[in-house]
């Protein structure tokens, strides 16, 4: 669901999309929301237009994902098991795995 917020009194819904399964945790950079999607991983949808959100590509997390942190090209995902993935996120049409951090 995407939520107008210009008056947080009054937050007005300006579209909805079905979740591939469960949405955790969604972020917004930019044009597009990077969302944390449990058994899908990392799901990007522009959002340039809130009227008509677009698909653009995606990340299929080892476990499930459960957060998403966007800074830069890179999106750091919190993974269920395998800690933090970090995917580079500079082509949003094709995010590539840069490294995983579990201690």
């Amino acid at each position: 669901m995407l939520t107008h917020l210009k008056c947080a009194y009054q937050p007005t819904t300006r579209t909805t999309a079905e979740a591939l399964c469960r949405s955790y945790q969604t972020v917004v950079s930019g044009a597009y929301a990077y969302i944390a999607d449990e058994d899908y991983g990392l799901q990007i949808v522009n959002i340039y237009n809130p009227s008509l959100p677009t698909y653009v590509g995606s990340y299929d997390t080892p476990n499930f994902a459960t957060s998403v942190s966007v800074s830069g090209d890179s999106a750091y995902i919190g993974d269920s098991y395998m800690g933090i993935v970090i995917v580079n996120i500079s082509d949003p049409a094709h995010p590539a795995l840069a490294i995983t951090y579990n201690r």
